[in-house]
């Protein structure tokens, strides 16, 4: 089964989420996305999607190639994206102005 919904996080971004179920798992992800003019930009991500040969969860951060892996349950993984989401976009604005 798969659920896919978003959050508005303010007037400009939001997080996407999506949860695919099994018996006895499930997986998520949820994107947080800048929307920019007519553009959108996922900045952030976390999933527990497979990474390099390993299923744990781990944080994706726009323009970083490195995975930072942590255990977080999924209320965790809401808030702890929000914030990285938060600060990456307020470097982006810093860097534009």
């Amino acid at each position: 089964m798969n659920n896919s919904w978003s959050v508005d996080v303010d007037n400009e971004s939001m997080v996407m989420f999506r949860i695919v179920k099994f018996p006895g798992d499930f997986k998520f992800s949820m994107t947080y996305v800048l929307n920019i003019g007519q553009r959108c930009l996922g900045i952030a991500r976390i999933d527990n999607y497979t990474h390099d040969g390993i299923r744990r969860t781990h944080i994706h951060r726009f323009t970083d190639s490195r995975v930072e892996y942590r255990e977080m349950s999924f209320e965790e993984a809401k808030e702890t994206l929000i914030k990285i989401g938060n600060a990456i976009k307020e470097r982006m604005r810093n860097d534009v102005f």
